[in-house]
């Protein structure tokens, strides 16, 4: 597998792993080519460098053009200076050798190697002894830190414990208040969205985290323990109430939570409190219940459960999975118990590596293993299932039914917003659905469950964001009733108290969908789907003043609360069982100097829990000491 150092690995997808260290088929995210090569061919591709041998992307974002083209420019400055420094040291090197052949070290180098070895040793020692993941030492913090003690005296003493958990926590904690305080200046242009969501920690003791979402960033806000309470609509309508007043009613957009009762409850309190603001349901997990409505369908019900079957008879005998290893470089995938779409990328795998499972279970060696009475009779039957032809016809239905759904699901867990392409890949759903062969009538069930599941999800916000997407700005939205009612709902939510500003939108709306002044330019219809909506209203949208005011506070936001999950990863890194008598303050301050210094200093993928090594004999918990 290739060593993924650069940030050209993010924008490709790797298909088959290579056993080379350097080289892999990979498929581009943006115009789907399929490739082999390593970091200069994937640069070469997006960059359109004739030298690499290969054709130029079609569909690149001109931002990631030009992020590469600094980033290329900063690797040729570097490599031209090593290149001086390299011929420098050769040449003095040469007069050197020339003019002493026998020079003698000097003894303060040797002192000096020695103590850099003592130096490394100690560090390599300090990693070991305490179970700190090798990860660690790339990190740029850690170099920071070492870089700081090399400039102090001989005398120098690290902080203990009790220091580093209270007053210098304290300072950390203060310093990064400082950053959010310039986050929070770029709420005021393009609006913010607030996410809640719950978890239970290592101790059962219930949290509510709270994460700020705007420009392309998240912040977060606050882990409160609510212990002894009654978490109740009320309640969490009140918490909530907290973060909207902090930042501003005025620059909140959007509040969006999961889909339990006692959410919809707050919700709808929040609705009559704060009537300009839109709240959401969490946009991954109602298309995830859609699955989970789907799956349980009873032929799908049925295809699901032979392939967990297949997945879980393959893996979990060391022989069954070595001969399918032997003819697929591809593992199977196994479901996960908290999203239902893992059932479907489960099958889009199978799907995949159909011919190699067909391959194995009519291998010899497989065959002879199987003929042991221990496997034989389940082995059979998964024999039986990976070679009829109806399954896999069944299969492909499945995963025609759901890819739509786990694309757009996929879009929305990210951090960027995409407000504006939710309502029209959900139009596509049900597209996609009239392409697949079944009975009309399992057709109009599976429309039926779409369609609940979208009266769950869609607001206004959606509407307006399919409205001002200039990725669709040729799609006559004007004739849907309901993306026009939400449309003019959100400039009403926009310019709640001023009338004029209103009806400037509306007219300047029709200034956008005539294509004219700075829209007419190609440019700026070439940039359409290039760009990011928000950003490609703040370049061409000059002329409309009300109207970018609108789209960019409307196509800023993101749609779905997955950034408070990914952040309970975070908490679940910090609050291990073995660190489990850290107080709740503790442990949501360290989180809050984590989550948003990574964010700042642009470290968001940075795996700190690689090579983590586990010991036994260490049962002692890390106390609280404030």
């Amino acid at each position: 597998m290739p060593k993924l150092k650069g940030e050209e690995w993010k924008y490709v997808i790797i298909l088959n792993e290579n056993d080379n260290a350097t080289l892999s088929q990979i498929s581009c995210i943006y115009c789907d080519k399929r490739f082999v090569g390593g970091i200069s061919r994937i640069r070469g591709h997006l960059l359109a460098d004739v030298k690499s041998g290969i054709s130029k992307c079609s569909k690149v974002p001109y931002e990631v053009q030009q992020a590469l083209e600094k980033q290329q420019s900063i690797r040729l400055e570097e490599e031209a200076k090593k290149r001086r420094h390299s011929a420098l040291d050769r040449a003095t090197k040469a007069e050197s050798i020339a003019s002493d052949a026998k020079k003698q070290i000097l003894l303060p180098s040797m002192f000096q190697n020695a103590r850099k070895d003592d130096a490394d040793k100690a560090i390599a020692r300090l990693f070991y002894a305490s179970g700190i993941p090798f990860a660690i030492a790339d990190s740029p913090y850690f170099k920071d830190a070492i870089t700081a003690v090399a400039k102090c005296d001989a005398h120098y003493k690290a902080p203990n414990r009790r220091k580093i958990s209270s007053t210098m926590l304290t300072d950390e904690v203060d310093a990064v208040d400082k950053f959010i305080a310039s986050f929070k200046e770029e709420v005021v242009k393009h609006g913010v969205t607030i996410m809640s969501d719950g978890w239970t920690n290592v101790q059962n003791r219930p949290i509510i985290n709270f994460i700020a979402a705007a420009n392309n960033s998240c912040i977060f806000l606050n882990a409160l323990d609510t212990s002894g309470e009654v978490k109740k609509g009320a309640f969490i309508a009140c918490e909530i109430s907290k973060s909207i007043e902090s930042y501003g009613m005025e620059n909140v957009v959007q509040v969006i939570t999961d889909s339990a009762p006692n959410c919809v409850a707050a919700r709808n309190i929040l609705e009559h409190q704060y009537p300009n603001i839109v709240f959401s349901p969490c946009t991954a997990h109602c298309l995830d219940l859609l699955l989970n409505d789907l799956a349980k369908l009873p032929w799908l019900r049925d295809i699901i459960s032979d392939s967990r079957n297949i997945v879980k008879f393959i893996t979990t005998h060391q022989y069954s999975q070595a001969c399918f290893r032997n003819h697929s470089n591809l593992e199977l995938l196994k479901p996960g118990e908290t999203r239902f779409c893992t059932n479907f990328i489960m099958l889009q795998r199978l799907r995949t590596v159909k011919d190699a499972l067909q391959d194995t279970v009519t291998s010899r060696a497989y065959k002879n293993w199987l003929s042991d009475a221990t496997y034989k009779k389940k082995g059979v039957s998964v024999t039986s299932i990976i070679l009829n032809e109806m399954y896999w016809s069944s299969l492909e239905i499945a995963t025609t039914i759901c890819e739509p759904i786990i694309e757009i699901i996929r879009l929305a867990d990210g951090i960027g917003p995409c407000t504006g392409k939710i309502y029209w890949k959900m139009l596509q759903i049900d597209q996609s659905i009239e392409t697949i062969n079944l009975p009309s009538a399992e057709k109009s069930e599976i429309r039926q469950l779409v369609a609940e599941r979208w009266r769950m999800l869609h607001t206004d916000l959606h509407a307006a964001g399919f409205m001002l997407d200039p990725e669709y700005c040729h799609h006559s939205q004007h004739q849907n009733e309901e993306v026009t009612t939400g449309f003019h709902a959100m400039i009403e939510r926009i310019f709640h108290d001023n009338i004029q500003s209103q009806v400037k939108a509306v007219q300047q709306h029709a200034t956008y969908r005539a294509g004219q002044g700075l829209f007419s330019r190609p440019m700026a219809i070439a940039a359409a789907k290039e760009m990011s909506a928000h950003s490609w209203w703040m370049t061409f949208g000059a002329h409309v003043p009300e109207l970018q005011q609108v789209a960019i506070r409307v196509l800023a936001q993101v749609t779905s609360a997955s950034s408070c999950e990914r952040n309970w990863s975070t908490f679940e890194f910090i609050h291990t069982k073995k660190r489990n008598r850290m107080k709740c303050k503790t442990v949501r301050d360290i989180v809050f100097v984590h989550a948003n210094l990574r964010l700042k200093d642009n470290l968001q993928n940075i795996n700190y829990k690689e090579e983590i090594i586990e010991w036994k004999d260490q049962s002692s918990s890390e106390e609280d000491t404030e």
